[in-house]
């Protein structure tokens, strides 16, 4: 899956055993920002205020990612018609 983000959220991840991980309380915010920049995730039906839960993902980042947003920023104005990409197999190298 990691194939997926963009470098600057991969610099934001730890490796570890061959893993790319990314903390759960403040890094995981990336993640889900890439996810739904690239359409590949969509905030679940259960969350009502789509508007604000995307919000609160999008002040984490600036807070604590502020290098990974200002690459975030510069990336969607270079390519303002950004398409999802394909997610590799199951099991297919990252």
């Amino acid at each position: 899956m990691t194939a997926v983000l963009s470098p600057a959220a991969r610099k934001c991840g730890l490796r570890a055993n061959n893993h790319l991980c990314f903390e759960e309380d403040g890094d995981e915010h990336i993640v889900l920002r890439e996810l739904l920049d690239k359409k590949l995730w969509n905030i679940p039906d259960r969350i009502k205020d789509k508007a604000a839960f995307e919000e609160t993902i999008n002040d984490a980042v600036r807070r604590y990612h502020p290098e990974y947003w200002r690459a975030r920023r510069a990336g969607l104005e270079n390519h303002p018609a950004r398409h999802a990409v394909p997610v590799p197999a199951h099991g297919a190298e990252l």
